[in-house]
């Protein structure tokens, strides 16, 4: 068996499944933009709603207080607030934070900005003593504006920060919260924060201002709706599925082609009998497409002279036909001293023989015995073969 044309084969085979791992793996580019073109479109609608609904809850909570606070109150304590809490009113704060089904964390400022409240109450005890504790570094890093911006970045990750972390740079360690970005979280990266904030103006009867009431609603059930198209991507069935196995297959047929490249060039070059064949594997495994095409440029443009054209094997040039496939190798000997040549020679450069006259003449059937009138067949310079028989000799016009 030629093995080029096996190599060949393979490489075929090889080629098709590769074009198609990547079509595949290439499909995955339209398809996320178009998922994810929906995702924006779905988060908008959501984030509409999520707030129009719980700016109605921080406005009934504020109400509620409001009723609360005596008309001559001029600023509200947390003392105020507290037994507000235990009176038991229409909208109980503590218990519907507690019972909602997402996340929320309420608290309020007086109109200083000092903190007076917050629920859940254990949450803010322990930030507010982190800030207090560490309030000097805070102003100096410059990435927390004051207390409602730390409360509002870092409420909703009380769980996963460490508050007696308290170092810095690219790898600050686990639970680092001086410069928290609130668009990465547990190693997703978000398009839009899935926490709300909110807040509303607390007044009193008379109209005065008497603190701002704040919400953060930590959306964590619809998590994936914030996600920036590189997370989305790796949640969908081609980071499932598809990529792992296509890209497999891109990986096995890239290195087997990778291997079958020189293996062709090596089997090429001994049949066309160049110097250093292995030289030209190796420089076509280093330098894939270069390195094949220096080779195809180079490379002798006939085989060598006991190679048959046909099956590629080794051949004795004595023999008129090929032992392993049968190709007529007399076109490829010298019909005088069997040298080997080439189709386009016009002499041969062993005995000098006229090869263009020597393929003009007459071919006999039985090379073992003289010829008879009878027998003879004749080839002209298109190949078709003529048989000359007496009669036909009787018949033939003679020439003038």
């Amino acid at each position: 068996m030629n093995r080029k044309k096996v190599i060949i084969k393979f490489v075929k085979i090889l080629g098709i499944i590769f074009v198609i791992a990547v079509l595949v793996l290439l499909t995955q580019i339209p398809y996320h933009n178009w998922q994810y073109k929906k995702l924006v479109q779905i988060r908008e609608k959501h984030v509409q709603e999520l707030t129009q609904r719980y700016e109605q809850i921080l406005q009934q909570i504020a109400n509620e207080i409001k009723k609360q606070i005596s008309l001559s109150s001029n600023m509200i304590t947390e003392e105020n607030v507290r037994s507000l809490l235990k009176q038991g009113a229409q909208y109980r704060i503590e218990s519907r934070i507690l019972n909602s089904p997402d996340k929320l964390y309420l608290w309020m400022s007086n109109a200083e900005g000092d903190f007076v409240f917050g629920a859940p109450s254990g949450v803010f005890f322990k930030l507010n003593e982190t800030y207090n504790q560490n309030i000097e570094i805070i102003k100096k890093d410059g990435h927390y504006l004051n207390r409602n911006d730390f409360l509002q970045r870092l409420v909703h990750l009380h769980k996963d920060i460490d508050l007696s972390n308290l170092q810095t740079g690219f790898w600050p360690g686990k639970g680092a919260w001086r410069f928290r970005d609130e668009h990465y979280e547990s190693g997703y990266w978000y398009a839009h924060p899935k926490c709300l904030n909110l807040s509303t103006l607390v007044e009193n009867n008379a109209g005065k201002l008497i603190g701002v009431l704040y919400l953060n609603v930590d959306d964590v059930r619809h998590r994936q709706l914030y996600f920036s198209k590189s997370s989305f991507t790796r949640n969908t069935i081609y980071s499932d599925f598809l990529n792992p196995i296509f890209e497999t297959i891109v990986v096995i047929c890239g290195l087997l082609l990778w291997f079958l490249m020189p293996t062709w060039v090596y089997v090429d070059a001994k049949q066309r009998d160049v110097k250093n064949p292995l030289g030209m594997a190796i420089l076509a495994a280093a330098a894939p497409l270069i390195g094949l095409l220096i080779y195809l440029i180079t490379r002798p443009e006939y085989y060598k002279s006991n190679i048959c054209p046909e099956c590629a094997k080794e051949v004795n040039g004595d023999l008129p036909y090929c032992p392993y496939c049968g190709y007529n190798l007399a076109a490829n000997y010298c019909p005088q001293c069997q040298y080997a040549i080439q189709p386009d020679w016009a002499y041969c450069p062993s005995c000098r023989a006229d090869l263009k006259a020597a393929r003009l003449e007459p071919t006999w059937i039985d090379s073992g015995s003289e010829p008879e009138a009878d027998t003879l067949q004749e080839t002209d310079v298109s190949g078709t073969i003529k048989e000359e028989t007496p009669d036909s000799a009787e018949n033939k016009p003679e020439s003038e």
